[in-house]
């Protein structure tokens, strides 16, 4: 008879956590998207500085508005993480933090060579294992 109790007991302990780390996912997701479309308006200074700048600035700028839309895009894919937990939707959130570390963040050959490796991994294994 305990052991059915303590089993109860248990089983209202872990549905207890469950319920309350869904309800902490989706603070966290709902955190993220006010913080993207805070974010957003500095898409527009961002394209506002790249229009009115000297040529000799232009690469920053675009480097700098290339940064800053591909971290919105892993916030919203993180966001999408959060609430299907799916493994493609992990494999889309790696594939885009790599693409980004390979486009801002790479300073030589062996960078993007271990990039473009690490993304074809990805494609693979989306390709092969994952089944959505």
């Amino acid at each position: 008879m305990n052991k059915i109790k303590d089993k109860n007991m248990e089983d209202k302990i872990t549905n207890s956590i469950m319920a309350f780390t869904k309800w902490m996912e989706l603070i966290l997701a709902l955190a993220i998207i006010i913080a993207v479309i805070i974010s957003t308006k500095d898409i527009f200074i961002l394209m506002k500085q790249i229009y009115s700048a000297r040529q000799m600035d232009l690469y920053n700028l675009f480097n700098n508005f290339l940064s800053h839309i591909l971290l919105l895009i892993i916030g919203l894919e993180l966001i999408e993480t959060l609430i299907t937990h799916t493994p493609s939707s992990i494999i889309d959130i790696m594939l885009f933090a790599i693409a980004r570390k390979m486009l801002i963040h790479s300073s030589n050959a062996y960078e993007l060579l271990v990039g473009a490796i690490a993304i074809a991994i990805l494609f693979a294994t989306r390709r092969f294992l994952i089944f959505d």
